[in-house]
């Protein structure tokens, strides 16, 4: 069966006291993963477009499967590796393979079929910048 929320309650009080680990994890995730990511998020959000925020939104978790296995150097198993990789395929996919689009373009009288890479905003300011 299932534990009790008091049980669950009464045991984190007890590590909270006991356990220098449990109190470093949980002030990471209340300030670091709260505090600051919601702030970093809110900031994001003003400066690019929603769908780029809420796509790297999704690499909240492999980074802290490396996190975890570089600070407390726990294995990463196999299911791991494999969120990971589907993380990071589905990033690069959504990011560079469909900013490609087909363009008709008109030349006088002969319409030509062309790729045209379309940059993300954030690219386009950069590069107007530049030059």
């Amino acid at each position: 069966p299932g534990t009790s929320i008091w049980a669950v309650a009464m045991k984190s009080i007890h590590a909270l006291r006991e356990s220098k680990t449990f109190v470093f994890g949980l002030a990471y995730a209340v300030v670091g993963m709260s505090a600051i990511t919601y702030t970093i998020l809110s900031y994001g959000s003003r400066h690019l477009e929603s769908s780029v925020v809420t796509l790297f939104a999704a690499a909240q978790p492999p980074i802290t499967v490396a996190m975890e296995a570089v600070l407390f150097t726990t294995p990463v198993g196999i299911k791991k590796q494999v969120g990971m990789v589907l993380v990071v395929v589905g990033m690069y996919y959504f990011t560079m393979k469909s900013t490609t689009c087909s363009v008709e373009v008109q030349l006088g009288n002969v319409n030509e079929k062309k790729q045209a890479r379309i940059l993300p905003p954030v690219l386009q300011e950069k590069r107007s910048m530049i030059v």
